[in-house]
């Protein structure tokens, strides 16, 4: 016959809130000190845990001799009554006499349940976390795969270019040259980790970039990193020009040769298509000499004088007074002198008119830029040019982008043509070709050399 443990109900004599079962193989001692750590009155526990002993002793020998359920609250699935392991958890569910339900809990029958449920939840979330990293890592060796055998085949696929298409692919490809030609067995710079790109206009950079890989000219270096690829919905590869390295198709100075004949067929066409392809670069290369103008001021602003930029509502008005300039015949350099004399004027009135602060101050400057650009002409003083500081950053395509043009642009230039006795007034000369006298630029060369002469321009070597 198996032994029945002692059941104690508290408290005595009312309505049981409390129901403590003793083992049977309690000796009376333990069911002694059991029943009085129990002991509940209407008021709370009879005795303090102090006055039965030290605590460590009663506290072990009431867990390894009874359990207490409570009959005041309920378990929240089934209403079963829930054990307690100690006063403590009591006191939290219903209070310091077990009468005010304060809170749920789960009978000893439903807590396993829980917690099986929980840990075959867990067991089943570790299985599908270890599935996703297994499948995550098997994709990343195929992405890797797929990169590497991308990136080989461009790289061993010909060159057929023949010619550089688009101004902006044209300068770019100049300063990718001039850049590998730095360092030959280095991959050129991820467009991302360049401050503020090649030419000042990230967008316009990377539009770029992946046209001279279409044309050819330059492939995605195997080097780059992994995220910068994706495989698209239908299993192609697909790559974020912004944050793949890249490589000359060519090498660097094979690069230069047909950056040179480009632009010696460009500056060498004749025709309304030819001549707005080069105003289009002129546009391009004063825009990169005006931003520089105005990074130059702002970082005066704030580094020398303590000033905001420019506020931006007035950044429209300084770049048109900037483009005003240049495409007057004032040089980058000229201009940073004018600008340096406008920042120096505005600091000055600040200084006399207390009530001003850096703000106004920086916003009067822009003021200043279109004053002293006009009395400059007004007064058709000569302006002195000014280098920006070494600290301040030039775009980095901006020194191409100069040789570009003066290669596209100078036999086009009156100076040239006044100097040349080869040309007539229009900078062009004529041949007989069976028969017939034709029309063709003027390189304004020592030594009458044609476009089909093989001649590269000194300025791009």
């Amino acid at each position: 016959m198996v032994a029945e443990p002692t059941v104690l109900q508290f408290p005595h004599g009312e309505e049981p809130v409390l129901q403590v079962e003793v083992a049977p193989d309690a000796t009376a001692d333990d069911l002694a000190l059991v029943h009085r750590y129990w002991d509940l009155t209407a008021y709370g526990w009879r005795y303090k845990v102090r006055e039965l002993g030290s605590t460590l002793t009663v506290l072990s020998t009431v867990a390894a001799h009874s359990r207490a359920f409570l009959l005041s609250v309920g378990c929240s699935l089934c209403g079963e009554p829930i054990e307690i392991a100690n006063r403590s958890a009591g006191t939290v569910l219903a209070g310091p006499t077990l009468t005010e339900p304060r809170a749920t809990g789960l009978c000893s029958a439903c807590q396993e349940h829980h917690t099986a449920v929980k840990e075959q939840q867990q067991r089943l979330a570790a299985q599908q976390t270890e599935q996703e990293k297994r499948k995550a890592k098997e994709a990343e060796q195929e992405l890797r795969e797929r990169v590497a055998g991308w990136t080989t085949r461009e790289r061993e696929a010909p060159c057929v270019a023949r010619t550089v298409d688009g101004n902006a692919e044209l300068v770019l490809l100049l300063a990718l040259a001039e850049r590998a030609r730095a360092g030959r067995s280095k991959p050129l710079p991820a467009l991302s980790s360049m401050e503020s790109g090649w030419t000042g206009d990230v967008e316009r950079d990377a539009k770029a970039l992946s046209s001279l890989r279409e044309q050819g000219l330059l492939v995605v270096d195997a080097q780059s990193p992994l995220s910068a690829f994706q495989l698209g919905n239908e299993g192609g590869l697909m790559y974020v020009p912004a944050e793949v390295l890249w490589s000359l198709k060519l090498d660097p100075d094979a690069t230069v040769d047909l950056v040179a004949e480009t632009c010696l067929r460009r500056a060498t066409s004749i025709g309304q298509q030819p001549a707005a392809e080069i105003a289009s670069l002129s546009r391009l290369v004063t825009t990169l000499e005006a931003n520089h103008v105005i990074d130059y001021l702002n970082s005066l602003l704030t580094k020398k004088y303590g000033y905001p930029p420019v506020p931006e509502a007035r950044e429209v008005e300084l770049f048109d007074t900037i483009i005003d300039g240049i495409t007057g015949g004032y040089t980058a350099g000229q201009m940073i002198a004018i600008v340096w004399r406008a920042a120096d004027s505005a600091a000055a009135w600040k200084e006399r008119n207390a009530r001003m602060g850096p703000p106004e101050a920086s916003s009067a400057t822009v003021t200043m830029v279109r004053k002293k650009l006009d009395d400059a002409r007004e007064r058709r003083q000569p302006v002195p040019e000014y280098e920006p500081p070494r600290w301040m950053s030039v775009p980095a395509a901006l020194g191409a982008a100069r040789q570009v043009l003066e290669a596209v642009e100078g036999p086009r230039r009156r100076d040239r043509i006044s100097a040349c006795n080869q040309c007539d007034i229009n900078g062009f000369v004529s041949d007989e070709v069976d028969g017939r006298e034709v029309a063709s630029r003027c390189l304004h060369l020592p030594a009458a050399r044609r476009p089909d002469d093989d001649h590269v321009p000194a300025d791009l070597n």
